[in-house]
């Protein structure tokens, strides 16, 4: 089956992930696993990729707030809101380009 929008690359990491294997998500990957487990409806990988998010601080809370929203990962959103403690922190998501991307309802949800 011809996937001519999809990276190989990508896909194989996809693969590694759900098939037993010493491959872990990283801040790489992530994004690129989420989508082709949204795409392809695999959930054992947006599960680990959301794990993978609640643990590092390798991605910003932008970024992972976007991934949340995108991909439906509530856990993940609920963990990003909770971290917004002072108007510093807050000010920092506004100047992410992550922020930039959500849409106004969800700005204003929050």
């Amino acid at each position: 089956i011809p996937l001519p929008d999809i990276s190989l690359e990508e896909f194989i990491e996809l693969l590694y992930v759900i098939y037993p294997s010493e491959r872990r998500i990283t801040s790489y990957s992530c994004a690129f696993i989420l989508a082709l487990a949204d795409r392809f409806q695999i959930q054992c990988a947006t599960n680990r990729a959301e794990a993978y998010l609640t643990k590092t601080s390798k991605v910003s809370n932008a970024e992972k707030f976007d991934l949340s929203n995108r991909f439906r990962l509530e856990r993940l959103q609920k963990l990003v809101l909770s971290s917004f403690k002072t108007l510093a922190s807050l000010q920092e998501l506004n100047a992410d380009p992550h922020f930039k991307r959500l849409d106004a309802s969800t700005k204003d949800s929050m």
